[in-house]
């Protein structure tokens, strides 16, 4: 069977036209059931690439916004210097938190007799996650946001590893189930 699955991406892979990342962006907030059909990537690049930008975009937005509203209340903006060390430090553990939850992600997965590959996992991760970031800076929204993403890691689990949705909420949550039993 994952024989069959991996003939079938390489011909799916062969026939895809890549997609835009406008396009990408759009899929993920209008077709949750079948966005992960449509982006599917033989190597990590594309949605490394992809939640970096978005990344970068958010990051500079809402630190311009912590920066106006801290201002407003202190009395002083934030330096031009501490604002880049600040929002860059975030910026680059956010990338290397993607590895670490697609890693999590991956492990119980596989615990649970997921199919396919890192990759797979890394992007239906970094892509998931991509709703969450952009929302996470609107109160209350940002909530809804984090449980759509989930929903969405849920989806693309399921189909890019052959397993059950209720196995893919469980590998979806495991990273903050850690994080909960951590703190």
């Amino acid at each position: 069977f994952n024989s069959k699955r991996k003939a079938q991406k390489k011909v799916q892979q062969a026939n895809q036209k890549q997609l835009e990342p406008l396009e990408k962006f759009k899929l993920l907030f209008t077709e949750p059931t079948e966005v992960f059909e449509k982006i599917d990537e033989p190597t990590i690049t594309p949605a490394l690439g992809f939640f970096a930008v978005i990344s970068l975009i958010a990051s500079i937005i809402t630190y311009g916004l912590y920066s106006i509203f801290i201002g407003a209340v202190s009395g002083s903006i934030w330096t031009g210097a501490s604002m880049i060390a600040f929002g860059g430090t975030f910026f680059v553990i956010g990338l290397v938190a993607t590895f670490i939850v697609a890693g999590i992600v991956h492990l119980t997965a596989k615990i649970l007799g997921a199919e396919g590959t890192y990759t797979d996992t890394y992007s239906v991760v970094t892509y998931s996650i991509i709703p969450a970031m952009v929302f996470s800076i609107i109160p209350y929204i940002g909530l809804l946001a984090y449980i759509y993403s989930i929903v969405l890691m849920t989806f693309g689990l399921a189909y890019r590893h052959s397993i059950s949705k209720g196995k893919a909420v469980v590998a979806a949550l495991a990273p903050f189930i850690i994080i909960m039993i951590l703190v």
